[in-house]
């Protein structure tokens, strides 16, 4: 385990504050929810979501979203991407542009924006949130040149949108 070199005082309410440095780097948000563990002495604290326990139906829906679109399909929740061409969920660092369009309530069509830090290449697409309580759950990204998802395909997004609220 990871010493950070940090200490902080339980308030008289219970409350810890966890540093800002901190909750950037997990991407922390106010109103997030997180699962509380014991183990020997020590309490641990990891960043709860609901879609965690979904990954195996998102990795099929992404399959089966591709062939439907005949587009690229990836799956953004938590600060990582599934991606149904790998076997593990990528944890990227994605540009601020694209953190302010996957931050979007709505569907949002984009060109040419640099999505990873990591590389210089744009993009063209559409993402599709997955909204539950007035929470983005994750966002489905939809990489097509000119952005544009005719009704067969929006209809086909929002069944597989039903059907991912309806197990978390």
């Amino acid at each position: 385990m990871k010493q950070t070199g940090i200490k902080r005082r339980i308030d008289e309410l219970g409350r810890i504050v966890i540093p800002r440095d901190l909750r950037e780097h997990f991407k922390v948000k106010p109103g997030d929810n997180f699962d509380i563990y014991i183990e020997d002495d020590r309490i641990i604290l990891e960043k709860f979501s609901p879609i965690d326990k979904q990954r195996t139906q998102l990795y099929s829906m992404c399959e089966v979203l591709e062939e439907v679109l005949e587009s690229d399909i990836l799956f953004y929740y938590n600060g990582e991407i599934i991606d149904p061409k790998k076997e593990e969920p990528q944890i990227e660092n994605i540009t601020t542009a694209f953190e302010n369009i996957l931050s979007e309530f709505h569907s949002v069509s984009f060109n040419d924006v640099q999505l990873f830090s990591t590389s210089n290449e744009t993009k063209a697409g559409y993402t599709y949130p997955i909204i539950k309580e007035g929470i983005i759950m994750g966002v489905f990204i939809i990489f097509k040149q000119l952005a544009k998802l005719d009704e067969k395909q929006l209809s086909s997004l929002k069944i597989f949108e039903m059907l991912l609220l309806k197990e978390i």
